[in-house]
Order: structure tokens, then sequence, then C-alpha cells
């Protein structure tokens, strides 16, 4: 069974672009910008190329409806080719091709030659390990000046082959290949692109896409204007990765994950999606910048750099992760789901906690001298130790300890306290809470907004050492046998009195 079509792997209309007219080995001139060069359908009834006489192609090419297949022994790099021909493309600024791996190729590159009529040649290849077995991929390769002498207005004729010649074999599925001026769109499926790519116009998903980069002739992809859609985009480059407009804030996109250890630079404000969100590098802002998942996790494996701008973190669904934080003006935690550093920060900005759970996952996870700001959301210390700066609290918020947490804050006694802080999972045995070293860490007024969840929401009280503990002191066991002692002992009255109403 042939492999699909060109026009069943892309959607309606993406070659609805002007296309020019060709003869069966002559092709007229690209005239204009935003034109494209079909050099080959690889279709049985308009093909341009053919098999080159006495290669080892000669016999071993399948001709289907709109591909060829090449299996058998052949091997020559010059195994398909079209001459004579009369073609300007000096417009044109991408080379792409449709292809697909087939199983038993030991070529390592495809290539794709240009002669002039001078006879100067220009080569462009990109890796077969690239490729994944059975999958039809379209490929992008940028010509940028075409090399040292190549006159692109007077191109004589092109060839496509293989990689190794010798003993090394093809078994390859060609569907298209075409010299353009523009990226492909992103309508879905696996693009493998070589060279640095850049998207300078507004980009809609038209599908779920797989951008892959080999890095051959450089790693940069860039966004420079807003990119949307209601489909997940995977960007698999061991480069670059620039957001330079916001993503995602028409139309959310469904899941954006920048694979292969890129590194990702924001400078767009937002990236919005409703699933989730992976970046496996670093990730340096040059705005404000909103990570927002609805649904799914946002999952920073690299560190975040903020060049003195606001980071806000906003999830709702499953738990996320970042490692750390660095040069931020500030950072904020809203949504409510949770986020665990799972590194240690060093900006010297305000932490906010206005909605969810900001969890440490590591000693020292925040800034040291930091402020942090409680406005609704959770501090989860996890068992950790952590020192921080000045406590403020503007709205009813949680610190939530566990065996063996500890919780150093600076004197925080001219901070405004607005709501109420509550202590939970919190034993005074072997959970540490403590303002400055002395008794004046926190006033009277900021002491009685304190509720022990443990020990029946008692207020706080400190020591001459800045320690807060629970007002009443009984241990948490000791604080649940007195409240059944007291209900059994208010069973009991009533048991009396309804006895004497009865007498």
């Amino acid at each position: 069974m042939p492999p699909p079509s060109f026009a069943e792997v892309l959607p309606a209309g993406r070659f609805a672009r002007v296309v020019l007219g060709f003869a069966a080995l002559g092709l007229g001139a690209l005239s204009s910008p935003g034109q494209t060069i079909t050099l080959d359908n690889f279709n049985s009834g308009a093909t341009t190329g053919a098999v080159v006489t006495s290669s080892s192609w000669s016999g071993q090419v399948t001709q289907n409806a709109t591909s060829i297949t090449v299996g058998g022994t052949a091997t020559n790099v010059n195994g398909w080719s079209a001459s004579r021909l009369a073609l300007d493309a000096s417009t044109a600024t991408y080379l792409r091709l449709t292809v697909q791996l087939n199983s038993g190729n030991a070529a390592n590159t495809v290539k794709t030659q240009f002669e002039d009529s001078s006879v100067n040649t220009a080569v462009f290849s990109v890796p077969t390990a690239a490729l994944t077995t059975g999958v039809l991929t379209q490929v992008q390769i940028p010509v940028g000046t075409w090399g040292s002498g190549f006159d692109p207005a007077s191109i004589a004729s092109w060839s496509l082959g293989g990689g190794n010649i010798g003993s090394a074999a093809l078994r390859m599925t060609f569907e298209h290949l075409e010299l353009g001026s523009s990226l492909l769109a992103l309508d879905g499926g696996t693009i493998l692109t070589a060279g640095n790519q850049n998207y300078t116009t507004a980009q809609t998903l038209g599908g779920t896409t797989i951008l892959n980069n080999t890095g051959s002739n450089g790693t940069a992809v860039t966004f420079g204007s807003t990119l949307n859609g209601a489909h997940g985009l995977t960007i698999n480059t061991a480069g670059t990765v620039t957001f330079s407009r916001a993503v995602g804030n028409g139309t959310s996109l469904a899941s954006l994950t920048v694979a292969g250890g890129a590194s990702t630079v924001v400078d767009g404000g937002s990236i919005r999606t409703t699933g989730a969100q992976t970046y496996s590098g670093t990730v340096t802002l040059g705005d404000d910048t909103t990570f927002r998942s609805i649904s799914g996790a946002l999952t920073f494996l690299g560190a975040i750099t903020g060049n003195n701008r606001a980071l806000i973190i906003n999830t709702t669904g499953a738990a996320s992760s970042l490692v750390s934080a660095s040069a931020l003006s500030s950072f904020t935690k809203i949504g409510t789901g949770t986020l665990t550093l799972t590194g240690q920060s060093t900006y010297a900005g305000t932490t906010f906690i206005n909605a969810g759970t900001l969890a440490l996952g590591t000693n020292q996870a925040l800034p040291a001298a930091g402020k942090l700001s409680l406005a609704g959301g959770t501090l989860a210390l996890q068992g950790h130790a952590q020192t921080l700066g000045l406590l403020a609290i503007t709205a009813n918020s949680t610190i939530n300890f566990s065996t063996g947490g500890t919780l150093v804050f600076a004197n925080s006694s001219a901070e405004a306290w607005t709501g109420t802080l509550t202590i939970t999972n919190y034993n005074t045995a072997t959970n540490t809470f403590q303002f400055s070293t002395t008794s004046a860490g926190l006033t009277l007024a900021q002491l009685a907004n304190i509720r022990f969840a443990d020990y029946g929401n008692a207020p706080g009280q400190i020591s001459a050492l800045g320690i807060v503990t629970p007002s009443a002191i009984p241990e948490p066991s000791t604080y649940a046998a007195l409240l059944a002692a007291a209900a059994l002992a208010l069973a009991a009255h009533r048991r009396r009195k309804n006895r004497s109403h009865s007498s």
C-alpha cells in the first residue's frame, strides 16, 4: 500500500499558494517574493525528475500515485535528477522536502544538490537520524546565500539522493520537493528544520505539531509575532527558542513542550495553555511574564533568569515544579494548584503567594533575605528548613509544617497583617517557628491573628528568643484527649438533666 499522499498529510489549501508552471524538464522563473517553485511532486503524471541512467537507483524506484519509493540496492547520492532547466530561485529562502524514512535505510543523510549554468554547486542535507521510520516528515532547510559564487537566478539542474555512496542502502519515500520564500505552516504533523527558523508573522496552529531541529546549520527557533491555536506544540532543539510576543493570549495552546535541552527566551509577557507546559532547559525573561496552565502541569527543568522582571506562575491543575529562579523583581504564585521549588532561588524581590500552594522541595528553596507576602495561599515546608526576611499577611493564609520543618523570619512587627495566619501540621517538639531573636519579632495584635490548627486554633505567643508557639501548650494528642473528655462530661451532664426532668 503506497504511503499517504501529500494532500492527505497537509490540510487543504496548503498549496493554494502560487506555484509556477513547468514543462516536462523546464521550469518558469520565480518572478516575485512569496511564490513557490515545485521542483517535483513525484507524481507519475507530472514528474520533473527521473532516475539517473546507470545509477544504483535504476530498477530500484517504485512509482506511486503521488510519491516514489527507493529501495533495493540504491545508494547513489545523485540517483534522481532534473536537468536542462532555466530556473530562477533568486527569492527562495527555503528548500522544502516531504520524506519518509523506511526500514533498512543505512544512508546517513538526505541530500539535494543544485547546479547553476556555470556549474557551481550548492548542496543541502539533513541527517536521516533525525527522521523517524515510517513517519512522513516535512523538512525545511534555509538555503541562505546558496554558497559562494552560486547563481540562484540561473539554476540548470538539481538532483536528489542519499549520503553514503557504496554499500550503505537507501530506503526512502519522497513525496514533495520545492523552493519557497516562507516557512511551512504549523498545520500539524512532524516538521524537521535544519538551520535557524524565524517565524516573523503571527502563527496559528492548525493541528498538533512537532517541530524538530537538527542543529546542523543553526539551532535557533524564533517566533517574532504572536502564537495561538488550540493544539499542542512540541519544539525539539538543542538551541534557543524565543517567544517575542505573547503565546496563547488569543486562543490558549493545548500544550507546549520545549524539549531537547533548548534554552527558552520569553519576551512576550505571557504563555497560556489549557494543558501542560514543559521547558527542558533554562528560561530567560525579557519582560514581566505569566506562565498559565488551566489543567496541566508547569514543569521547569532548568533555572529561570528574570533580568529584574516579574514572574507569575498560575497553576490550577496537576502538580508543577520549578528548579530555581534568580534576578526577579518579584515572584507570584496564583491559581489553586501546587508549585514545588526543587532547588534554591536567589532573587531579591518579594515572593507573593496569592492562591494555591508554594511547596519547598529542599532546604532554603526561597531566598534567605527575601520578603514573603501571603495573600490567600499556602506555604508548605514539607519538612524543610527555610530562613526568610519579612512576613506580611494581607488575606487569610496558611503555613503548613511537617515533621522537622523549620521557618525563621526577620523581625516583622512593622508589617501590616490584615488576615488570619493558620498554622497546620505543627508540633512544638519537632517544628520551629521563629521571628528574629527577641520577643519584639511580632506585635501582640499579630500574635492574636495566628491560629495553630492542631492546638484548637490557639493564638500565638512569642518567647524571649523570638520563637512562636501556641498560647495553649498541650501536645496535639493531649489536646485531643481533653476535647474527648469534655465531650463525655457534656454527654453525662445531659443524661442527668434528662433524668431529673423525667422524674
